[in-house]
């Protein structure tokens, strides 16, 4: 990165990663790091509690947890807690993991034996810090592959590693909250801020959190997951370097443009 032709370095990957690339580029190169998320979902008491579990399980367990925008936490009010993980538990208990190019399969492999070894590693750990394991995970394979199982864990604190750390996997989080604003605490609460989601009927309240959270990427009845590729996409503080914008726009060209001022006298 230090060679003399590199005139700018982009990266999209873990934030470990990123901030080892960041740490080694010379001051002088442009560069541009999109990391890691710990993406939530906020389900509040007037949501539709059957829209909300559809877009959660999307988020969490859609490409089998493997992408930077899925939904890792949800964070939803204590009077409707108990209906969404019932709707949550029906639509991980209908996931049929095996090889992808098999009929009825609805969730492939992940993508590496270290991977998988990472997604067991965090279902120990969400149980070694109190966290209950709703769903039962099988170890039924379907052909050659690193398969995991869809895991919803309840009782899970805000400031425990499960809450806090990017698994990349099939494993989502579950809190309860009492209110809007300890809601907006839980889903700041991480080091993370690339997206987060709102279920809501009130589209006031949708405005309201889109100034409220912070993120780079805010999702209004819709997965936290899947992004327009024509809109600019980044995440704000250790989930980007916030420099310039993927994907489109005029920073997405900034970063791949130079400036020249020229001065003319005739």
């Amino acid at each position: 990165m230090s060679h003399a032709a590199v005139d700018a370095v982009t990266f999209t990957g873990s934030t470990s990663v990123g901030e080892s690339i960041h740490s080694a580029v010379p001051a002088s190169i442009r560069t541009q790091l999109e990391m890691g998320g710990k993406n939530a979902v906020v389900v509040l008491e007037d949501a539709d509690l059957d829209k909300a579990a559809s877009i959660i399980s999307k988020g969490a367990f859609g490409l089998s947890g493997q992408a930077c925008t899925g939904t890792s936490r949800v964070v939803v009010h204590e009077k409707v807690g108990d209906g969404l993980l019932d709707r949550l538990m029906e639509h991980a208990q209908g996931i049929v993991v095996g090889d992808g190019l098999e009929s009825g399969v609805t969730s492939g492999p992940l993508t590496n034996e270290a991977q998988l070894e990472k997604y067991r590693t965090y279902l120990q750990i969400g149980r070694h810090d109190g966290g209950t394991l709703e769903t039962p995970l099988s170890e039924e394979k379907r052909g050659a592959g690193y398969f995991a199982k869809p895991a919803i864990f309840t009782d899970v604190k805000p400031s425990s590693r499960l809450a806090q750390e990017e698994v990349f996997g099939p494993v989502l989080a579950f809190m309860t909250v009492s209110s809007y604003d300890e809601a907006i605490d839980v889903v700041n609460g991480t080091q993370f801020g690339l997206s987060a989601g709102i279920v809501t009927q009130d589209i006031g309240l949708a405005i309201r959190f889109a100034r409220d959270v912070e993120v780079g990427v805010v999702k209004v009845n819709q997965s936290t997951s899947g992004l327009a590729m024509n809109a600019p996409f980044g995440g704000l503080r250790r989930s980007s370097t916030q420099t310039f914008k993927e994907q489109a726009g005029a920073s997405m060209m900034a970063f791949y443009s130079n400036d020249k001022t020229a001065y003319f006298s005739l």
